[in-house]
């Protein structure tokens, strides 16, 4: 079928995304293996808050997901969610510090996002480089004010934070 030349001058008018996006990483472990690593990290993790590591269905069932996640199969982000205190924020520690190992050059970057409604209030640069990162794990969503005043203007870092990096396919 032959295009017309309006649609192939459309066409041809599509920019593409030039800036630069997601840096993928790789643990070069098949989903079985990672998922031994990243339980053994995730019970260093529980034993460091001096709680006792409960080996169920459910810790296995999110240690796998996010082995296969770890491995390259699925989406570029991972979004752990539950219920408080059902080891969220020790299994994406767990998880920074497999792929902190895997990838010490371009290390997780950690932040709660209060710490990131402080930034935007208080340092607007600091705050976009921190946005751009290509890897980056944010802390207890929900905790933060949904909105900040800086300078007279109403801003919502949290949302900021999600539209950058889905625009930059970090997620």
């Amino acid at each position: 079928m032959a295009i017309k030349p309006a649609i192939q001058q459309y066409l041809d008018s599509l920019q593409v995304q030039t800036e630069p996006v997601r840096q993928p990483f790789s643990v070069s472990l098949d989903v079985k293996d990672l998922k031994f690593v990243l339980k053994e990290t995730y019970i260093k993790r529980v034993s460091q808050r001096e709680i006792p590591f409960v080996d169920d269905a459910y810790t296995d069932e999110k240690l796998q997901k996010a082995a296969k996640w770890l491995s390259g199969s699925g989406k570029p982000g991972l979004l752990l969610y539950g219920t408080f205190g059902n080891g969220k924020t020790t299994l994406a520690r767990a998880i920074c510090d497999l792929v902190n190992y895997a990838n010490k050059n371009n290390p997780v970057a950690v932040y709660t996002a209060r710490d990131l409604t402080r930034i935007a209030k208080s340092d607007e640069t600091k705050f976009d480089e921190i946005i751009k990162l290509p890897r980056l794990y944010v802390d207890d969503f929900g905790w933060e004010p949904a909105t900040v005043k800086n300078w007279g203007n109403e801003i919502n870092p949290i949302v900021e934070v999600v539209e950058e990096r889905h625009k930059r396919l970090l997620f």
